[in-house]
């Protein structure tokens, strides 16, 4: 049976659906395009389409636009964005929520953005996008960065993921959204950084749930040894996403320089057996019995223990500041946590201490005030009650973030950060994160 476009305005593709446990109700979400002249110009449109069927997709309700591309542009694409839905609902059929692919308003990158009905897709809601991590950039990549895909954790919460930099940080940025009171509650970085068997890409991911309510997130990633072979990782959360697991190689991938392998879904049901459908020579290389399925145990992801801490923390960059004090803050979370320690040294001295809980998650220390050419190195230990211990930044404690201490005349590169993403086979890059402004004696005015 053709879904009908009762507008006729639409080409059609990236259906998405969901049905009621009785098979009666039936939403669709799906792409449109469309193409328009304005001003000369050509400009790609796509809105994305809702239907609804009653009986079981005996028949159908006209076909509605619930998210318009032109509600999200971007000056440097001639592109109305809204495209690559997909579709949740909750077992009382209220709450239906389509999470889709988007553009940003500004700057480089692409996003996500949500739509959503609480009267069974009667009426909806403004589509908006996903909020933007404080000190993160919405992630340069293309097709995966705006592919979103999520689960509904119960009839009022939805979890779901997107891509966003952030210096130290994985890129995999993992959303829990509360329904009836239409709130970001918490996010958190899924997939740790970089370990000694994933390089910390992260992309391509799938979402699924068991019947307890864990969720599972699959993702390709490098893995060791050599960087260009793909694996599929497995994380798991049985709280919502307060705690992820660490991270599970469930498939090796296949080696290749042409493409990645690809997670292409999880079953939303995982069950006794996680169930993954993967593609391992990627998008750019297809052959004869090509998908993989993959069997792996959920239970396995939280045994012998819970978690492994999951630390995040910017590092503070150079400073012009000689008085400080220079404040560090990090964001930890594990079940068991039992010690958060803060060592930073200069060319004389180590010290350590406890860093201060400021509430919920948070955490703080402070380093104080040091003369102009100093350099100091700082690194974050967590430790928990399972011996899990994990360093910020991973190469810690033989080696950690720096903090220079410069002249207000000098501007200097070399803060002995890895740049972000810069890794092996292409070397180890180093930047400045952050270049404060100052004044000139001589002009008086404001340099960065």
């Amino acid at each position: 049976m053709p879904l009908t476009d009762t507008l006729d305005e639409y080409g059609m593709r990236f259906g998405s659906i969901a049905v009621s446990g009785d098979g009666q109700f039936v939403v669709i979400a799906a792409q449109g395009n469309y193409t328009r002249i304005t001003d000369g110009d050509t400009i790609e449109v796509r809105d994305i389409l809702f239907f609804r069927s009653l009986d079981g997709g005996t028949s159908w309700e006209p076909m509605r636009v619930i998210a318009y591309g032109d509600s999200f542009t971007n000056p440097r694409e001639p592109l109305h964005l809204a495209e690559s839905p997909t579709i949740y609902m909750s077992s009382d059929c209220k709450n239906i929520v389509v999470t889709f692919g988007s553009i940003p308003p500004v700057g480089p990158g692409w996003c996500m953005g949500i739509v959503v009905s609480t009267d069974s897709g009667v009426t909806w809601q403004q589509a908006k996008h996903f909020p933007l991590v404080e000190g993160a950039t919405w992630a340069d990549e293309n097709w995966w960065a705006r592919h979103p895909r999520g689960v509904m954790v119960n009839d009022d919460v939805f979890y779901c993921f997107a891509y966003q930099d952030k210096v130290g940080c994985n890129r995999l940025v993992g959303f829990r959204y509360r329904i009836s009171t239409d709130t970001w509650e918490d996010y958190w970085f899924i997939a740790p950084p970089r370990t000694d068997i994933a390089y910390g890409e992260a992309t391509l991911a799938t979402m699924g749930r068991d019947a307890l309510g864990r969720i599972f997130v699959a993702v390709q990633d490098w893995y060791s040894p050599a960087p260009l072979d793909y694996g599929i990782f497995v994380f798991g959360s049985d709280n919502a996403g307060d705690y992820w697991t660490a991270p599970m190689l469930v498939s090796e991938g296949v080696a290749c320089d042409t493409g990645r392998t690809m997670a292409d879904e999880m079953a939303e049901n995982v069950g006794d057996q996680g169930l993954i459908i993967y593609n391992p020579m990627g998008w750019w290389e297809s052959f004869e019995d090509s998908l993989r399925l993959i069997h792996f145990e959920p239970d396995s992801l939280f045994v012998p223990t819970m978690t492994t801490p999951n630390v995040m923390s910017i590092p503070y960059g150079n400073t012009y500041d000689t008085v400080g004090p220079y404040v560090i803050t990090a964001e930890i979370r594990d079940n068991n946590l039992t010690a958060a320690t803060f060592t930073y040294a200069t060319a004389t001295e180590t010290t350590t201490v406890d860093m201060e809980n400021i509430g919920g998650a948070n955490y703080q220390a402070e380093i104080p005030g040091y003369p102009v050419d100093t350099r100091i190195e700082y690194y974050v230990k967590v430790e928990d009650a399972d011996d899990n211990v994990v360093y910020v930044p991973g190469t810690a404690p033989e080696a950690g973030c720096a903090i220079l201490v410069l002249p207000n005349t000098v501007i200097r590169y070399d803060d002995g950060l890895p740049a972000y993403n810069i890794t092996n086979p292409w070397g180890d890059g180093f930047i400045s994160r952050r270049f404060e402004p100052f004044a000139t004696p001589e002009t008086g005015r404001w340099y960065r």
